[in-house]
């Protein structure tokens, strides 16, 4: 037996839902918070793998941490956006995907 999303038709899958940004605001407001607390994190491991004198620079350690600072760093941005969007149009009807329901956590909890 296969996995339930194994077998999704097209149809399900390019349904669009529909939230105002009052609706959203939230949940871009604790990504953005959670993402930036997860740069911070990645940029004060980086800062003592740079004071610990036995750890080089190509170490996989610093490589895997510079691109979570990256990575982090690039999601916190998007979501400064989003939260920016949505405050400044709290009524505007946003279509989303099924990939932005769960980037969003909207079915969490």
């Amino acid at each position: 037996m296969g996995m339930f999303n194994d077998n999704v038709g097209a149809g399900r899958t390019a349904w669009t839902y529909s939230y105002k940004g009052r609706e959203l605001l939230p949940y871009a407001q604790k990504l953005y918070t959670s993402y930036r607390a997860q740069e911070e994190e990645s940029r004060n491991r980086m800062a003592d793998f740079m004071k610990d004198m036995k750890i080089a620079n190509n170490d996989r350690r610093v490589e895997d941490t510079k691109r979570e600072i990256v990575t982090f760093g690039t999601l916190k941005e998007q979501c400064a956006v989003f939260k920016h969007e949505f405050a400044r149009n709290s009524e505007k009807e946003y279509e989303l995907g099924l990939g932005d329901v769960t980037f969003f956590g909207l079915t969490e909890g």
